[in-house]
C-alpha cells in the first residue's frame, strides 16, 4: 500500500512541479492565457473519462500473510471526524502542502531577486518537483520494506513520514536561503533537498488511514477530508502568507515559517501511533 500509495503522490508531485512549465507551454502554443485555460480543461475532461474507464478495484490479497502483517479489518461503524487520527493526519497533509506548495510559490522569486536569471531560477524549481517524483515512490517502499522486517505498518509509515520525510523537509528549507546564493549549482543541490523530503510523506498518506482506523469505509471518508482540508487549506494558505512575509520581513522569514511547518508535520507523525484505534 505504501508503494502504491507513493506512485500516485508522485503524479501529485510531478504536476506541482511541472505546472509552470506546462502552462508556459499551453499559452506558447495556443496564444492567450484564455486560450490555455480552455485547452486545459479539456485534456482534464478526457483524462477523466479515461479514468473512469480505466479503474478498477485491485485484486484481493495483494500481500501474503508470511511478508507482511495483514490489517484486521474491523465492521463496527467508525465517525473518522470523531477520532484524534483523523485531524492529526489532516494536519500531517496541510503541513505537506504548507512546506512544498509553499517553497514552490517563493523559491523563483527568491532566486531571481538574488541574482539568477528566469531560467535559472526556473531550473531549479523544476528539479524541485522531478525528485519528488522519485523520493514518492521511495518512501513508498521504504515503509514496506519495515514492515515486511518486521515493524509494525503504522510505527513504519509513521517514521517514513517523520524522519526521511519532514525532517529533510524541515532542515533543507531553513538552509536554503542561506545555501542557495552561493552558486547556480547549490540553488539546485538546495531545490532538490528541498524537494525530496515532503514528497516522501505523500507515499503514506493514502496507507494511514486504514493502518489508523481498520476500517475500509471510516478509512475512505478520513482519506477524503484529508485531501479535501489538508491540501486545500495548506496549499491555499502557504503561498499567500509566505508571499506577504517575503514582502513585510523578508525572504529568509518566508522560508524558517515554511520549514517550522514542516517540524509540526514531523512531530505530528512520531506522535500519531499513539491514537490508533483499538479494536
Amino acid at each position: 500500500r505504501g508503494l502504491a500509495s507513493g506512485v500516485i503522490g508522485g503524479g501529485l508531485t510531478l504536476g506541482i512541479g511541472a505546472g509552470g512549465l506546462v502552462a508556459n507551454t499551453l499559452i506558447s502554443a495556443v496564444g492567450t492565457w484564455q486560450g490555455a485555460f480552455r485547452t486545459w480543461g479539456i485534456i482534464i475532461a478526457v483524462l477523466t473519462v479515461c479514468y473512469a474507464f480505466l479503474m478498477k478495484e485491485p485484486p484481493k490479497g495483494l500481500y501474503p500473510e508470511e511478508a507482511v502483517e495483514k490489517v484486521a479489518e474491523s465492521t463496527e461503524k467508525i465517525n473518522p471526524f470523531k477520532t484524534v487520527a483523523c485531524w492529526l493526519c489532516i494536519f500531517i497533509l496541510f503541513f505537506n502542502c504548507w512546506q512544498l506548495i509553499g517553497f514552490n510559490s517563493i523559491a523563483a522569486n527568491f532566486l531571481k531577486a538574488s541574482g539568477f536569471t528566469a531560467a535559472q531560477a526556473g531550473t531549479a524549481v523544476l528539479l524541485a518537483g522531478l525528485t519528488g517524483v522519485v523520493s514518492t515512490p521511495v518512501g513508498g517502499m521504504i515503509s514496506d520494506n519495515l514492515v515486511k522486517k518486521g515493524r509494525d505498518p503504522l510505527k513504519a509509515r509513521a517514521f517514513t513520514t517523520a524522519i526521511p520525510g519532514f525532517l529533510v523537509a524541515a532542515v533543507s528549507t531553513l538552509m536554503f536561503p542561506f545555501l542557495a546564493t552561493g552558486s547556480f549549482a547549490m540553488a539546485c543541490i538546495m531545490a532538490i533537498l528541498c524537494g525530496w523530503g515532503v514528497p516522501v510523506t505523500n507515499a503514506t498518506s493514502g496507507a494511514l488511514p486504514m493502518d489508523l482506523l481498520q476500517n475500509e469505509e471510516a478509512a475512505g471518508k478520513m482519506f477524503g477530508a484529508n485531501i479535501l482540508v489538508g491540501i486545500g487549506g495548506g496549499g491555499i494558505l502557504a503561498p499567500i502568507i509566505a508571499a506577504a512575509l517575503a514582502d513585510s520581513i523578508g525572504w529568509t522569514a518566508s522560508f524558517i515559517v515554511l520549514a517550522l511547518g514542516a517540524a509540526a508535520g514531523m512531530v505530528i507523525s512520531l506522535i500519531l501511533p499513539r491514537f490508533k484505534l483499538k479494536n
